[in-house]
């Protein structure tokens, strides 16, 4: 036995040295441990040195012992999350016992002064303690944690994430959403949404593309603990929004574990409210859409040998089947089968027409299409027209989910000093994704992922004062966008279809063809983690010391246009005959061609460390200092793409002219971030006064304040790699006088389309002239500033509240920026004036930046990544916590809250149903105090409560009557929030001042609409259409479908408009392109307001077997959650049936947060549950 400790202590010490080596490590440090402290004192209050304490963690017997030092202060540090019962022992004192004392991850279980009494050893008094803790006298930091029953019993929908938004600060983000979820994508203290650390016992769990959760823990039963944590010390880091945990189940020395079974059924379902609705918003069905789910599993635990090694595993299914919900064209159209007999007869060589018979609408039996004539166009290829019947096509796409997860884990108590535990579980899922693919042209595209997380734990006691934890973990994650009915998947990525597009100026609306042009692509996550923590005890010091090494590796393919881009267009030939964009089609005249050459596989890598160090000062016995300093390095994983560039252009293949410096050719290499240093400074105090107000130690007043950095996302990365100089990719267009590649005849594929036209595409130029997408040169790790001030207040043993004041402010957060304006524009309107001092068109005549006037004449269009925003929040967090109050259990809390930005993500979210939010500001000159205003994560007013009640009947379940009397319990959730801020925006304008190249993009202006009149109707939008003598022309948009001024389109007073469309002429009105613009989210969308109900009868079926009849109703109040409306000013139509400008009631499915448990799906949904539990 002294050689195997030996060996354990020589291990662990190689263990630590080897990290040390790596460097004091990090990102998230792992904490899934907790502790108990205390101070023994005799009956003078003079403390008790070298008392025996002996900690003995129920279910399991494990035994911890240490010794209160010189000041009479104990820490048993380390231990796992449980119930323990505490034995104090001191020469000449009785024994004192305590129990059942509660341990949670991350959290000090602070007992206090403890009280030795002068007697015999072999007394012993027990003294019966609250189980859970309702105060925390010892930290600053703020933490929620939710037990293992509240993850089980409330009503969550198995959406384990949207157990975050009922913690105080917490929101749902809401139409800024971009990363994974697990139930929902939250917002805390003002935070975006990407901000939050993911961790499963612990450890890391990030997807360090999107963000969000590498894996999604569904099993509920596997949970044993959800925390979050929302003011850190110095052992968190990473992110600084939040930490998440999952904390997983261990096993006991008794067997234990369920069995279950979930059924939802939309024949239980109610009608949607836009169901019921009348014609033009209502659908009038009278039967819900078919919808099946079956959600199953067990979970089991015990012991392999007693009081030493145990073992917990869980299993889980999700099989999801619906009718299959029906995708339209919404009003473009194409070719019917009757059309496609017509043009096959007419045109029989059109590539056209044989592109129409591989790859289009009637090629793919997809969802039984349903093709419904609408009307006759005549098509004309130059030689031949002839009428040809086109329509609309329906599909009943069905949308099957597959899940399976599994989990397995392991503790073994190597020996008194040496705990063990490890952990594996993998998800697998298998989900449509329609809408990503031209589902109405056929298309139909999965989302394959899997995911595995497996991790090791070795804690050791050196000695009464140093417990040392070391930590190993890897998880794997892949996320694909591939498959479906096309077949082709991201490794072989030109076997796909091309995609074939029309714009035509005469209204015709035309349906997209082919697959779309970003399909298919994938992501993966590949992350090694080592952990070190270390606990030691000096005098009153609770010292906290370690870090993390972190590698990293994530290849990604992506990359649109890869298989080429068709666009057609109406055309007119020499003054006379006219050609529809269809007509090119057929005619094989394509006026654009969108291509990318270049690598579509990208491996980025990278390193990470940290180090901190955190001193629980116990400076008196009722106030503690926290202070603590940490410190990150995140490596520069973008410089992947310098090296790539580089290697490319001085290789045998350059892309680029190569008498241009390697400068203006490859991507810059970005400077290391090395200067992360994050202080968290703390106290928490209790008064000993004023006992009427404060209570006798049921009072603890706490002040943090602290600096916490963000991680970058590779997402950021990407856009970078799929643009110039790391791709050559580009548009070949008639309109600039260059010869355009046709549809080959060989074929649609992306080898077919890529064979033919690669001699088309121009290498050996200056890549000045595409558009460049990258980051700023000193791209670096945001950071947040954060401090609070609040109160927690002990009622009783059950019952606790807390009111605290949040406020942070943001620094160097990202958005988009435009890198490169172009002035010309501007001069030649006539407002040169607005230009700052120092910024001047280029001059160089035949550089890349000349003909536009573009500052940097080595470049066009550059759409830029930088840290250039910044935010400021002011909360006041309240909450009322109860546990076990006469069977009644809950969480209440209020949240009233501002928070203020520049711009809320660093991505556009607008569509038709979108919140308006565009990443670059109007003004490119000061993109950031004129657009200073309120958030998009704005949600004053967030209220919510979650309770289960154990009914006070029969409880004993003794007899016939005590079994149907006893064992109810009812369990509720209830969320209200103020409704998502909007952002007024309009479709890309001709004349736009604000993007005249069309850097953001080509079809939404970065120019808001124009306040005109706010006391005019708010759907009322005009555009001036000529300037007379100083008089604005003005014509209201919704009814103007002819000549302005004519009968169809006739002038109108300004003031009978509520807004005005950007354009040069406003701007020249009005004196700027910036006067009477709209600010950012000056609406709102639909408030939250969703409740969940759940009952359940627990059966007592034996003294070790209970059955429990769970019967759930999700949005019982069958309220629809309308989302937010469309703030488009240019949708506004003086058709009620197509009008969506202003309006929400077009919006089914809730905008960007459909899911049934987080905000409603607007229709009641009922589900049932048989469990077993043993």
């Amino acid at each position: 036995m002294r050689y195997r400790l030996g060996l354990h202590v020589a291990l662990m010490l190689t263990l630590l040295l080897a990290l040390t080596a790596l460097a004091p490590v990090s990102l998230g440090q792992g904490i899934v441990t907790g502790s108990l402290s205390g101070i023994v004192v005799d009956p003078q209050r003079a403390v008790v040195p070298s008392a025996r304490i002996t900690v003995q963690q129920e279910g399991t017997n494990v035994v911890r012992t240490t010794q209160s030092n010189s000041a009479g202060l104990f820490v048993v540090s380390n231990l796992p999350i449980g119930t323990y019962r505490v034995m104090i022992e001191g020469t000449g004192f009785t024994k004192l016992e305590l129990g059942p004392v509660q341990v949670a991850a991350g959290k000090d279980t602070a007992l206090g002064e403890r009280e030795l009494r002068v007697g015999a050893t072999e007394t012993t008094v027990n003294v019966e303690s609250t189980a859970t803790p309702i105060i925390e006298p010892s930290t600053s930091r703020i933490t929620t944690t939710f037990e293992s029953r509240k993850i089980t019993d409330l009503p969550i929908g198995n959406a384990v994430d949207y157990t975050v938004l009922f913690a105080p600060g917490a929101v749902s983000q809401g139409n800024a959403s971009f990363g994974n979820n697990n139930g929902s994508i939250a917002a805390v203290n003002g935070q975006r949404g990407r901000s939050i650390n993911y961790q499963i016992d612990g450890q890391a769990n990030n997807d360090n593309s999107v963000t969000g959760p590498a894996l999604g823990i569904s099993n509920t039963d596997a949970i044993a603990e959800y925390q979050v944590i929302t003011n850190f010390s110095a052992e968190y880091g990473r992110n600084s929004g939040a930490v998440v945990n999952v904390i997983t189940k261990s096993g006991t020395n008794s067997y234990h574990g369920t069995v279950f079974e979930q059924y939802r059924n939309s024949i239980f379902d109610s009608l949607a409210h836009e169901e019921k609705a009348p014609q033009p918003f209502g659908t009038g069905i009278v039967n819900p859409p078919k919808f099946i789910e079956n959600h199953f599993g067990a979970t089991v635990g015990g012991p392999v040998l007693r009081d030493k090694l145990w073992f917990f595993g869980a299993g889980l299914g999700d099989r999801i089947r619906t009718a299959g919900s029906t995708v339209t064209s919404q009003g473009a159209i194409t070719p019917t089968p009757t059309g496609m007999a017509q043009l096959a007869a007419a045109f029989p060589n059109s590539p056209g027409v044989a592109l129409l018979q591989k790859i289009g609408p009637v090629a793919s039996k997809l969802g039984n299409p349903v093709f419904t004539p609408t009307r006759t166009l005549i098509v004309n290829n130059g030689t031949v027209a002839v009428p040809i019947e086109f329509g609309t096509v329906a599909r009943a796409v069905s949308t099957p989910q597959n899940i399976q997860q599994y989990l397995g884990r392991f503790d073994w108590q190597l020996s008194g000093k040496d705990q063990v535990s490890g952990r594996y579980v993998i998800n697998d899922a298998q989900r449509p994704l329609g809408s990503a693919a031209n589902t109405a042209s056929g298309y139909r595209v999965d989302q394959p992922s899997r995911s595995h997380q497996a991790s090791l734990d070795w804690t050791r006691q050196f000695t009464n004062s140093l417990v040392n934890q070391a930590r190993l973990s890897y998880t794997r994650q892949h996320v694909g966008f591939e498959g479906g009915n096309s077949g082709c998947v991201e490794n072989n990525i030109t076997d796909c279809p091309t995609t074939a597009g029309f714009s035509s100026a005469s209204g015709l609306n035309l349906l997209v063809l082919g697959l779309a042009n970003n399909i298919p692509q994938d992501r993966n996550v590949n992350n090694t983690q080592w952990q070190d923590n270390v606990s030691w005890l000096v005098g009153k010091h609770n010292l906290k010391l370690g870090g993390e090494y972190d590698q990293q590796r994530s290849p990604s393919t992506f990359l649109p246009d890869v298989n080429g881009r068709y666009t057609f267009t109406d055309t007119t030939v020499a003054g006379a005959t006219t050609f529809t964009a269809f007509d090119n089609f057929i005619r094989n005249a394509p006026a654009a061609y969108n291509f990318a050459d270049g690598p579509a596989k990208f491996n980025f890598k990278e390193k990470d460390t940290a180090g901190y160090v955190q001193d629980d000062w116990h400076f008196r016995e009722n106030l503690t200092l926290n202070l603590g300093m940490r410190w990150e390095w995140t490596q520069q994983a973008f410089n992947l793409l310098h090296d790539l560039t580089v290697a490319q252009q001085t290789g045998p293949n350059p892309f680029w002219n190569t008498s241009l410096p390697l400068s203006l050719t490859t991507v810059p290499k970005l400077p290391q971030d090395l200067n992360n240093f994050a202080p968290r400074v703390g106290f928490a105090y209790t008064p000993h006064g004023f006992t009427k107000l404060f209570g006798e130690d049921k009072t603890v007043i706490r002040g943090g304040y602290g600096i916490a950095y963000d991680e970058a996302y590779y997402n950021i990365f990407l856009n970078v790699a799929t643009s110039a100089p790391v791709v050559n990719a580009g548009q070949l267009s008639t309109g600039a006088g260059q010869v355009v590649p046709g549809l080959p005849s060989s074929g649609f594929t992306g080898k077919d389309v890529r064979a033919a036209t690669l001699s088309f595409i121009p290498r050996g130029v200056d890549p000045g002239l595409r558009t460049w997408t990258n980051v700023a040169p000193n791209f670096r790790n945001p950071y947040v500033q954060q401090w609070t001030l609040g109160m927690q207040r002990e009622v009783s043993n059950n019952v606790g509240f807390e009111v605290r004041y949040v406020g942070n402010t943001g620094v160097g957060l990202y958005r988009s920026i435009n890198g490169n304006p172009a002035l010309k524009p501007l001069i030649n309107a006539g407002f040169a004036s607005i230009i700052p001092s120092g910024l001047t068109p280029c001059g160089t005549t035949g550089a890349p930046g000349f003909a536009q006037g573009y500052v940097d004449c080595t470049k066009t269009n550059v759409f830029t990544r930088a840290n250039a925003s910044r935010s400021y929040y002011d909360g006041l967090q309240t909450s009322l916590n109860v546990k076990n109050w006469h069977g009644l259990t809950s969480l209440v809390s209020y949240t009233w809250s501002h928070t203020i930005d520049t711009v809320s993500e660093v991505f556009n979210a607008n569509g038709a149903a979108g919140a308006g939010l565009v990443a670059i500001a109007p003004n490119v000159f000061d993109p950031s105090s004129s657009e200073r205003t309120r958030s998009s994560l704005d949600f004053p007013n967030n209220f919510a409560i979650q309770f289960i009640y154990d009914l006070p009947f029969r409880r004993d379940q003794s007899g016939v009557v005590g079994h149907l009397l006893g064992g109810w319990q009812l369990n509720s959730n209830y969320r209200y929030n103020t409704g998502e801020p909007a952002t007024l925006y309009q479709s890309h304008q001709a004349t736009t001042l604000c993007d005249p190249t069309s850097t953001a993009s080509t079809t939404i202006d970065t120019c808001r609409p124009l306040l005109t009149n706010a006391a005019a109707p708010f759907t009322t939008v005009g555009r001036i259409a000529s300037i007379t003598g100083g008089s604005a022309n003005v014509v209201n948009i919704a009814n103007c479908t002819g000549t302005p001024g004519g009968a169809t389109c006739p002038f109108v007073p300004m003031n009978s408009v509520h807004f005005l469309v950007a354009n040069t002429l406003s701007a020249q009105f009005f004196g700027s392109p910036f006067a009477r613009m709209v600010p950012r989210n000056t609406e709102r969308g639909d408030y939250i307001s969703n409740a969940n109900l759940s009952m359940f009868k627990n059966t007592k079926v034996t003294e070790r077997l209970t059955m429990q009849f769970q019967a759930t109703a999700y949005n019982f109040m069958n309220r629809e959650f309308l989302g937010v409306q469309d703030t488009k000013v240019t949708n506004v139509s003086s058709s009620p049936s197509s009008n969506t400008f202003g309006t929400n009631l077009f919006n089914a499915s809730g905008d960007g947060s459909p899911n049934v448990v987080q905000s409603g799906l607007g229709r009641r949904r009922l589900e049932f549950t048989m469990k077993f539990i043993f």
